[in-house]
């Protein structure tokens, strides 16, 4: 991947996570899934992976600036 393209595909794979959380918010809400343990550990390791990715955004914009 070229320096260009990582902050574009970062930046949609941090918006692709948001969307999940939501989408995993309303699957919970509705009751949706029999177990309602199971959105619980998968919205917290979006949280995370939403923090990263966060991160990982700001660092390249300030390699690209």
């Amino acid at each position: 991947m070229s320096n260009i393209q990582c902050p574009r595909t970062l930046k949609i794979a941090f918006k692709e996570l948001r969307e999940t959380l939501i989408w995993l918010k309303i699957i919970a809400r509705a009751n949706l899934i029999k177990s309602a343990a199971l959105p619980a550990p998968l919205m917290q390791e979006t949280d995370e992976l939403i923090a990263i990715l966060y991160a990982s955004v700001k660092t390249a914009g300030k390699r690209k600036a």
